[in-house]
């Protein structure tokens, strides 16, 4: 029991460590190398676990260094690390603390539907039953964001992040934004000659003008990449071709169709 409860208190130290809101890589990282050593040595040593303490322990760090993985964005790590905690929330019977696994499988799902890995979004969904997808807020939550992707009523997730039941969830579903405007950027530059300021906001899906000078900045670096320029004069954004003349078309008279196109795309991402 004293290996037990040894192992449980050091593992409450990297709980702490992670749980600050920037988690200190030179902190944490060279606890997690020795806690790995440490749990891998379990089923070898003569320690006096049971199997059933070896699991408990072994599921409760892998489910710290999820949480980890996802707060310092390390998105390699976060395949891995899921893989084998699966393992022990559908091998070795119930867990303890429901709430840390519902909370857990719905931030693997929001990854899964961040980079467009969708077979397997759906093939993880399936093996949650569907008492558990009902019952659990942090599934519900992103099951609600898929469908509002498959439907394309992108306004719904950008005021869905705002009653996000999980802090977590955010950088997922900021990447997935970054998507999506930067679909809608690549469709304006190719589509008119000219978007007006006061509409770029609503059609680029930013919050308020605060956030369209850092916008149009990035969106210009990816824009000279498809051999488009993007200029601010007056007020209006540019979209002019540095290879060639573009054919324009009269973008007062169009750019209410831009914005209703922009809230309507049925398949961005």
């Amino acid at each position: 029991m004293a290996a037990a409860s040894n192992l449980k208190a050091e593992l409450q130290s990297l709980e702490t460590l992670v749980a600050q809101q920037n988690p200190k890589p030179s902190a944490v990282d060279p606890l997690v190398k020795e806690l790995q050593v440490k749990i891998a040595m379990l089923d070898l040593e003569d320690n006096g676990l049971n199997q059933q303490q070896i699991v408990e322990l072994s599921r409760y760090f892998e489910e710290i260094l999820l949480f980890y993985y996802v707060k310092t964005k390390n998105y390699e790590e976060i395949e891995g690390t899921f893989s084998r905690l699966k393992s022990f929330y559908y091998d070795f019977g119930p867990v303890s603390n429901k709430e840390t696994k519902d909370q857990l499988l719905s931030i693997y799902l929001l990854y899964l539907l961040t980079f467009n890995k969708f077979g397997e979004f759906f093939l993880t969904l399936e093996r949650i039953p569907q008492e558990e997808q009902q019952n659990s807020k942090y599934i519900k939550f992103v099951v609600s964001i898929e469908s509002q992707l498959s439907m394309g009523t992108y306004k719904e997730i950008l005021q869905a992040k705002k009653n996000s039941p999980l802090h977590y969830f955010d950088a997922f579903l900021d990447r997935i934004f970054e998507t999506v405007r930067f679909e809608v950027s690549r469709n304006a530059e190719k589509a008119y000659d000219h978007v007006l300021l006061n509409d770029a906001v609503q059609l680029f899906y930013l919050n308020d003008k605060s956030e369209l000078d850092a916008f149009i900045k990035k969106e210009a670096e990816h824009g000279r990449e498809n051999g488009i320029e993007w200029t601010v004069a007056g007020d209006r954004i540019l979209f002019k071709e540095l290879a060639a003349d573009k054919h324009a078309i009269d973008a007062e008279k169009g750019i209410s169709k831009l914005l209703t196109y922009a809230e309507e795309l049925e398949k961005i991402i």
